[in-house]
């Protein structure tokens, strides 16, 4: 295990391009988004990174589960050419855990989504859900890249404003090229309760989104 000690801007490892394949494939490294997040000031270029992101997420390829412990953590096993890469986040230490041998993958953005919808962020929230209602909806996939650049956008913008992850110094602590049986990290072999449903099935998001009781109110996570 290796700890990055010259953390980058998250943002700065999200604007690298990632190629696309299946049906995201139109979707182009640094193209304008039509619909940018809410917040952001200026024009906005498409993060494919954040998509990969987020199709691993809606379509269930990508699985996040959150082992009961008192520092609440995420975990999330991301499929990688042939592989599997996983990442850890504690959420309130603020320790990020990944097996890849590079310090900051993207792909360990699919924990901090999965975060920002726990702690019911609200613009990443409803450009995710509004996604999964497209997907559910067999919107046309002209539709659907829109909605998914839109959404990709505004998780970019969240990571920065909501989590601070272009803080400099970043107050996350990197570590990668983690073995995901070493006993420092063992949330990483825990069962824990699977969040598939929370992040695939938009009615299931809704009603938590407006915060009707459910399973997924038992992971307390701290205020966002």
């Amino acid at each position: 295990m290796r700890q990055s000690i010259n953390a980058k801007p998250f943002s700065q490892i999200l604007a690298e391009p990632v190629p696309l394949e299946g049906r995201w494939a139109a979707l182009a490294p640094g193209r304008v988004v039509a619909r940018p997040a809410v917040r952001r000031v200026g024009e906005a270029k498409l993060s494919t990174a954040a998509v990969r992101v987020l199709a691993g997420l809606a379509e269930g390829t990508s699985v996040v589960r959150s082992p009961a412990r008192a520092d609440t953590a995420l975990v999330v096993d991301v499929p990688n050419q042939g592989g599997t890469d996983s990442f850890l986040f504690r959420t309130r230490s603020k320790q990020l855990y990944g097996t890849p041998k590079i310090a900051q993958s993207p792909d360990a953005a699919a924990l901090f989504a999965a975060y920002l919808l726990l702690g019911r962020v609200p613009d990443f929230s409803a450009a995710y859900l509004e996604l999964l209602k497209g997907l559910e909806t067999n919107l046309p996939q002209v539709e659907l890249d829109g909605l998914m650049a839109s959404a990709a956008d505004e998780l970019v913008l969240a990571c920065d404003i909501d989590l601070g992850l272009d803080d400099q110094p970043v107050e996350t602590v990197w570590f990668y090229f983690v073995s995901p049986t070493g006993d420092a990290v063992s949330e990483f072999t825990e069962a824990g309760l699977i969040l598939t449903p929370l992040l695939r099935e938009p009615d299931t998001l809704s009603d938590y989104l407006a915060g009707v009781a459910g399973e997924f109110d038992q992971i307390k996570l701290p205020r966002l």
